[in-house]
C-alpha cells in the first residue's frame, strides 16, 4: 500500500504543478519519514500492520500533503507558473532553430563551394535538395518542435488546453511561412523566408496547419490515453 500511495502522491503533485524534480524529492522525503515512523513503532513493540497504519496517519492525508507542496510557488514548474509563456515557447524555439539552420546551411554551402566549385551539381540533384530543404523547414522542423513541446507538457502534467494552443499556434505560423532554399548546379545558392497571409489561401493554410497539429499531437494524445488506462481499476 505504501509504495502505491507514494506513486500516486508523486503523480498528484505533478498534476498540481509541482515540477518533476521537486515532486520526486518531496516523495522521497515522505518515504524517508514514513520508514522512520514505522521503525520507531516497531521498536516500541507495535505489529507491522499497526506500525504501517499509524505511520500513514501521522504523515497526514493526501490532500494535506499535496497542499503542503503545491502552495509553494517556487516548487512549481515554469510551465505552470507561466502557461502563456509555454504557449509562445514552441513558436520562439522554431524561429530560432530555423534561423540557425539557414545560417548553418549557407555556411556549409559556401565552404563546400571552395573545394567543389569545379564539380557541378546535377540539376536533378539540386532540385531534389531544394525540395528536401523546403520540406524540412515547412513540415519536419515545426512538427518535431511541436511534438517535443507536447512531450514536455505531458512530463510536467500541463493542462491539455495549453499544449494544444501552443502546438496549434506554431503550426499556423509554419503554414503561413514561405521558405525558399535554392541551390544552383554551380554551387550558387539563395535562402529566403517570410510570412504570407492571403484571404484566398487562408482555408488551405488552416487545413495544413490542422494537419501538422494533428501529427504533432499524436505522441501527446497517446501518452494521455495510456495514462488514463493505467489509472483505471483492474476488473
Amino acid at each position: 500500500m505504501s509504495e502505491q500511495r507514494f506513486r500516486e502522491l508523486e503523480e498528484a503533485l505533478r498534476r498540481h504543478g509541482v515540477s518533476v524534480r521537486h515532486a520526486r524529492r518531496a516523495v522521497l522525503e515522505m518515504q524517508g519519514h514514513y520508514r522512520q515512523l514505522v521503525e520507531d513503532a516497531l521498536a516500541r513493540g507495535e505489529g507491522p500492520q499497526a506500525a504501517d497504519r499509524d505511520a500513514h496517519q501521522t504523515l497526514g492525508t493526501d490532500r494535506e500533503l499535496i497542499e503542503r507542496f503545491a502552495c509553494r510557488r517556487e516548487l512549481l514548474s515554469w510551465s505552470h507558473r507561466w502557461p502563456v509563456g509555454f504557449v509562445l515557447a514552441p513558436l520562439l524555439s522554431f524561429v530560432g532553430l530555423a534561423v540557425a539552420d539557414i545560417m548553418a546551411l549557407v555556411f556549409l554551402v559556401k565552404e563546400a563551394a571552395k573545394f567543389l566549385h569545379h564539380v557541378p551539381i546535377p540539376a536533378a540533384v539540386a532540385a531534389d535538395l531544394n525540395t528536401l530543404l523546403g520540406t524540412f523547414f515547412v513540415w519536419v522542423l515545426p512538427i518535431t518542435v511541436a511534438a517535443m513541446f507536447g512531450l514536455l507538457a505531458y512530463r510536467q502534467r500541463l493542462a491539455l488546453r495549453w499544449s494544444v494552443a501552443a502546438i496549434f499556434l506554431l503550426c499556423v505560423f509554419s503554414a503561413l511561412l514561405n521558405v525558399s532554399c535554392t541551390l544552383m548546379p554551380d554551387w550558387r545558392g539563395r535562402a529566403t523566408a517570410g510570412i504570407g497571409i492571403s484571404l484566398s489561401s487562408l482555408p488551405a493554410d488552416l487545413f495544413w496547419a490542422g494537419s501538422k497539429a494533428a501529427l504533432s499531437l499524436i505522441p501527446l494524445i497517446w501518452l494521455q490515453l495510456r495514462s488514463v488506462r493505467d489509472r483505471l481499476p483492474v476488473g
